[in-house]
């Protein structure tokens, strides 16, 4: 599929770059269409691209020695990915998962970064979101300083609520990804039985309710206080 120069605008990190770059940089650059699931690059194989997201929400995650997952991060709209391979060579470390029908505009890594080495803007952008990934794993490290899965799923609940929530009423809804038991402990390192029972409980307490794949937050000031 041909790529217009309208379209890397729409990406946050191209669109301060001058037409007469970004026309010489389409070149390494395609797109390509992943289903719902598709897995777009697998932990342990050699990073050569770095991808953004275009359409559709893509989910980053690793896999434990005994088979199961954990989400890091997910990720919308303009965001890029597989960036690490650009400053740390070698094997990729973790996988990347289409949650929806999505778009991925793919660049060839190497012409990528000597577009970089001529643009520092860009440079410091991939800085900034590398910085903002460190963040969000600190915050990763503070979760897991809980000692009870319901703490855990609490501080899942705000943070996705800040990042993904969207207003209805007085109350805060989240609903991306779709709030499965399954995608809930694969966030939070435990198993659906005991996601069921952490959700019973907030739900017998006020605190939120759940249904259809999605958590509406009743009480958001409560939740906070449970984590102090």
């Amino acid at each position: 599929k041909k790529i217009k120069k309208a379209l890397l605008k729409k990406i946050p990190f191209f669109k301060r770059i001058k037409d007469i770059h970004l026309e010489n940089f389409l070149k390494y650059c395609s797109l390509k269409r992943y289903k719902k699931g598709e897995i777009i690059f697998r932990e342990q194989t050699l990073g050569k691209n770095i991808y953004f997201v275009i359409k559709g929400k893509i989910r980053i995650f690793k896999k434990t020695r005994a088979g199961a997952i954990k989400v890091l991060s997910y990720l919308s709209e303009g965001e890029p990915f597989g960036e690490m391979f650009l400053f740390l060579k070698g094997k990729r470390t973790a996988s990347a998962q289409a949650l929806l029908d999505s778009e991925v505009l793919i660049v060839n890594g190497n012409a990528f970064q000597r577009f970089i080495s001529k643009n520092v803007d860009i440079l410091c952008h991939i800085i900034f979101t590398l910085a903002q990934r460190l963040r969000k794993a600190d915050e990763e490290i503070k979760s897991l300083a809980y000692s009870s899965v319901l703490m855990r799923f609490v501080f899942f609940i705000l943070d996705m609520s800040e990042r993904f929530g969207k207003r209805e009423g007085r109350y805060t809804v989240i609903d991306f990804p779709p709030i499965t038991h399954k995608e809930i402990a694969q966030n939070i390192g435990t198993s659906r039985e005991v996601v069921s029972r952490s959700i019973n409980t907030l739900e017998k307490l006020g605190y939120v309710k759940y249904e259809s794949g999605k958590i509406k937050i009743l009480k958001k000031d409560k939740l906070r206080r449970f984590l102090l």
